[in-house]
């Protein structure tokens, strides 16, 4: 065989094999899906809906009470902050405390307390004002934290007469402290709000595995599990445990996440968690 006939062959072989290359990731790689695709896109499909479905947000507000003449030498004091910006908030929605951290509730009233506070716009409707009672023991500056919650019900009672400490009149009705900008005797202003997102462990205790099933479109003859567990070994697992069906077959094919996350309950403290998901078919 001539020398020229060699290379010949090994230009043509090395064409062909090119174009087997190109032909390839032209015409076939596009369609490929690695097996594990479907898994992924089950995964994403089982976490989306999770947070859509068990997360909730709480607002919490400072509330800064400050140059209270009147404050010091008195057991209680009865306060009437005119004008409560937030009239979407419920009084059942509502947490009224001195520590987020250990959130005790301060009993209060959002309603139309403070008469001729200065703050009527005189169209005939009613402002409402926000009514508490409590010992300040100093006249610089006291700090209270509104928990707002729409997704919750405190179970706040009425406010009466009754929960004030000082009365004039007959009837006796509450003797508020008066406020005023200026010469009055104290002031108040509200802080910045922050907004606190977390899970919430009766949202997710309350779900049924085959109505999720169905509201979050999985996919047919797929299964799926949830776990939930504190970071802190001490507090153990988030019932149900496990959510869902985690009993597959030995041929099946199984995909796993696990991703950390808080806890969010409904006094707006939050706790480290690990959530581990699977699903199979």
């Amino acid at each position: 065989m001539k020398k020229g006939t060699i290379h010949l062959d090994w230009v043509i072989s090395i064409g062909i094999f090119l174009l087997y290359i190109l032909f390839f990731f032209v015409f076939i790689t596009p369609f490929y899906k690695p097996d594990t695709q479907e898994g992924v896109n089950t995964l994403d499909i089982l976490e989306d809906n999770l947070r859509k479905e068990v997360y909730w947000n709480i607002t919490r507000m400072p509330i800064f009470i400050i140059d209270c003449s009147e404050c010091v030498g008195l057991a209680v004091e009865d306060f009437c902050l005119p004008s409560f910006p937030f009239g979407n908030w419920g009084q059942n929605e509502i947490i009224f405390t001195e520590d987020f951290n250990n959130p005790v509730n301060i009993n209060f009233e959002i309603n139309d307390n403070c008469g001729s506070d200065g703050t009527d716009p005189g169209d005939g409707h009613d402002i409402d004002d926000f009514t508490f009672s409590y010992n300040i023991a100093t006249i610089n500056k006291k700090t209270f934290w509104i928990i707002y919650n729409e997704g919750e019900n405190y179970g706040n009672g009425e406010w009466s007469n009754g929960d004030c400490y000082n009365y004039i009149g007959e009837p006796p009705i509450c003797n508020f402290l008066t406020y005023a900008e200026s010469g009055g005797d104290y002031e108040y202003f509200y802080g910045l709000d922050e907004k606190i997102f977390g899970i919430s462990e009766s949202k997710f205790s309350g779900l049924n595995y085959d109505d999720i099933k169905s509201k979050w479109n999985f996919p047919e003859g797929a299964e799926f599990w949830i776990e939930m567990e504190y970071v802190d070994g001490d507090k153990g697992i988030i019932e149900p445990f496990p959510f869902g069906n985690k009993n597959h077959y030995e041929q099946a094919d199984v995909y796993v996440r696990e991703w950390g996350d808080y806890i969010l309950d409904k006094y707006g403290i939050k706790e480290a968690i690990k959530i581990n998901v699977g699903v199979w078919r």
